[in-house]
Order: structure tokens, then C-alpha cells, then sequence
């Protein structure tokens, strides 16, 4: 009763003021002094607030848990009126500290990985992208957390599937790379090869025996072979040799004489690369010997010859 009173007194107030003001009959009233505001307080004292109104601190949510409240269109609407919107600094900060900690569950993930696939970016919005990318340094943890979760994500999808090979392989043609990211490519797979060097490609290549010689080793096997040497006996191709800065895997290698035998064909090689590759293996104690992809061709015997006079000494 007390509350009806309280609202039936309020309503002849307002009616007053109404009658006796000329501009609006709530100019000048603070928040705490508007018979309007009182109003709906003791109107809505108690009662859940509705989806309108901002959220309270000790409220239970009245969407918690609900699914499917908002249709499609209204979605469409919410995501139309947000479009362009302007978020400051201090907003993005917060955000940022909310979700910071906040782990997604794999069904999320998923959610998620579904809803984007096939999107695609506009370049406008790519190019936003790369300028909030750009000059961002991270830290060893993070790039090591990084590393770790790529792992485990590819574990849990699998390969790339072909479709997106493909896509990416026609997105990368004409794409000039800088010698300086060259330089990190190389020494980055030094790195992974010489940690894990069954992972080489020249160590399955030589699990696959004869079948994947090159037309020029094809033909040294042969000329090998005459001199009395036998194919995976007495040598072997692409065969695993530790140096003090790493491995090398030597088209032949004869190991009785400590000898190592490099076939140059003309396209794989380069001149400077391969005086480094031999000065290493000759301070590694190894007997080198090369014949350039002409003289495996087209002088066989002079190569025959050369070869019976290393295996003599």
C-alpha cells in the first residue's frame, strides 16, 4: 500500500510541476532529484533488470546460460549498429585484461575454426592487420608458447589438406623474399636438420637405394662397380658424415679408404658452397675427390683411371 501511496503522490507532483513550469518539468533536477527516476526505483526495486539495461555487480545474468535468444536477424542488426564504431585505448586495454588468462575449450576452438573458414579478408582489413604486426617483438617464452600450441593444434587437424596447400602455393608465386629472411629460413633448418638429421632429405633419399640416383650418379655407380667396389658393401651413397660444424651427406663414400666422392652436376651446384663443404670434410680427415657432371658423361675412363690411382694409395 505504502508503495501505491508513494507512486500516487509522485504522479500529482509531477502534474504540478508540469502546469506550473514553463520549459520542461524536470530542467535542473539532479539524478537523485527526479521524481521520474524515483519512480521507476521503487517501481523496479526487487525485480531482475531486462536485456536493455547494463548489468549490476551481484545479479545473476538474465541470458546466462541461454541459447538462441537473439534470432538471426537481430544478430545481423546488432553486428550492422556495431560497424564502425570507434574503440578507444583505454577500452582495448580492458578488454585485453578481461580476457587475459581466459582459456578457450577445444569445442570453442572448433566453433570458432568452423565459423571462419572460407571468410574472407578484405584488404583493408589485412592491411590493418599487418600494421598492428608490424615491429612487434616477442619474447623467447612467448615465441617457445607459440610454438608449442602450432604443434599441438596440427596434431589434433592433421596435415594441411590439399585444397589449401594449393591455395597457399599460388598465393606465394611472384612473392619476393629478403635476403635477410633467406638467411633466417637457412639457418633455422641447419638447425632443425642437425638436431634431427633422419628428417634430411638426402637420408631417405639414400633409404631408397639405387631407385633415386641421379642420371650422373647412375652412371660413377657403374664405373664404381668396374673398378670391383660393391654398392652397399664396400660404398655407399649419401651417406651420413659428422663434421665439427655439422653433417654432410657425400654423393659416395668408400669407407675403408676414407673416401669421399662428389658427383657436380651443373644445376644443384654451387662453386663457393661446395669449397666450403670440402675444406670442412678434408679438416675432418676425409679424402675428396670431384668430377663435374661432363667428365661422369663423357669421359668415364679418365674418371675410371683417376679413381683406381686414389684407391690404390
Amino acid at each position: 500500500m505504502r508503495t501505491t501511496t508513494r507512486i500516487m503522490f509522485i504522479n500529482k507532483y509531477i502534474f504540478i510541476l508540469s502546469k506550473m513550469t514553463k520549459g520542461g518539468w524536470n530542467k535542473g533536477l539532479t539524478k537523485y532529484e527526479n521524481p521520474i527516476l524515483m519512480k521507476m526505483s521503487l517501481i523496479n526495486q526487487g525485480k531482475h533488470r531486462s536485456p536493455s539495461t547494463e548489468f549490476k555487480k551481484g545479479l545473476i545474468p538474465w541470458n546466462k546460460g541461454k541459447t538462441g535468444v537473439y534470432s538471426e536477424s537481430t544478430i545481423k542488426k546488432i553486428s550492422e549498429g556495431n560497424k564502425g564504431k570507434i574503440v578507444t585505448e583505454e577500452t582495448k586495454r580492458k578488454m585485453s585484461l578481461a580476457s587475459k588468462g581466459r582459456k578457450m575449450s577445444d569445442e570453442f576452438k572448433i566453433k570458432l575454426r568452423l565459423a571462419n573458414l572460407g571468410k574472407k579478408l578484405s584488404e583493408e582489413h589485412k592491411n590493418k592487420l599487418k600494421l598492428a604486426h608490424l615491429d612487434k617483438k616477442f619474447s623467447e617464452e612467448h615465441k617457445l608458447k607459440i610454438k608449442e600450441g602450432l604443434k599441438k593444434w596440427s596434431q589434433k587437424i592433421g596435415p594441411r589438406p590439399n585444397h589449401v596447400r594449393e591455395a597457399i602455393r599460388k598465393k606465394l608465386i611472384g612473392h619476393e623474399v629478403s635476403i635477410e629472411t633467406r638467411k633466417k629460413i637457412a639457418e633455422s633448418q641447419t638447425i632443425r636438420l642437425n638436431n634431427n638429421p633422419e628428417k634430411h632429405p638426402n637420408y631417405i633419399c639414400s633409404k631408397k637405394g639405387k631407385n633415386n640416383l641421379t642420371y650422373i650418379e647412375m652412371i660413377m655407380l657403374k664405373i664404381l662397380e668396374k673398378t670391383g667396389l660393391k654398392y652397399n658393401k664396400d660404398l655407399f651413397h649419401n651417406n651420413y658424415i659428422k663434421v665439427y660444424n655439422g653433417f654432410y651427406y657425400p654423393d659416395f663414400f668408400i669407407p675403408s679408404k676414407n673416401l669421399i666422392i662428389e658427383c657436380d652436376g651443373k644445376y644443384w651446384h654451387n662453386k663457393q658452397r661446395d669449397e666450403i663443404r670440402q675444406k670442412n670434410l678434408e679438416l675432418a680427415g676425409y679424402k675428396v675427390i670431384r668430377f663435374s657432371g661432363k667428365e661422369i658423361k663423357f669421359k668415364s675412363e679418365e674418371v675410371k683411371n683417376k679413381l683406381l690411382d686414389f684407391l690404390k694409395t
